[in-house]
């Protein structure tokens, strides 16, 4: 499990080195909820890198709460869990893409 968290780690951070290069704003990486509640409340980003598993809370909910907000923030979602169940949760809550980097390997699903 250490290593597929490393793998989702790495992934986030290149992925938002690639969108700040690309001149996107990218909140994160924020290590739990209140981190990231904290930072939306400072910025609205072009874009949000979302872990399923943040911290002690369920990034689903977190999705949920952004949805909430009704921000103009593009929501990925990075993880390392490839279950049917968990990419159509993600995407019938919102996420506008989802990242599933697993073993050094990296699969792309996006609605954009």
């Amino acid at each position: 499990m250490e290593k597929q968290r490393d793998d989702v780690a790495f992934m986030r951070e290149t992925l938002q080195k690639i969108l700040k290069k690309e001149g996107d704003s990218c909140a994160g990486p924020a290590q739990n909820g209140a981190q990231l509640r904290s930072l939306l409340n400072k910025t609205i980003p072009d874009y949000l890198l979302l872990d399923i598993h943040l911290g002690t809370e369920n990034g689903l909910d977190l999705l949920q709460e952004i949805q909430c907000r009704d921000l103009p923030t593009k929501v990925v979602m990075v993880t390392a869990d490839n279950s049917k169940e968990c990419i159509e949760s993600d995407t019938s809550h919102g996420a506008d893409a989802y990242v599933i980097s697993l073993f050094g390997k990296v699969f792309l699903m996006h609605k954009f």
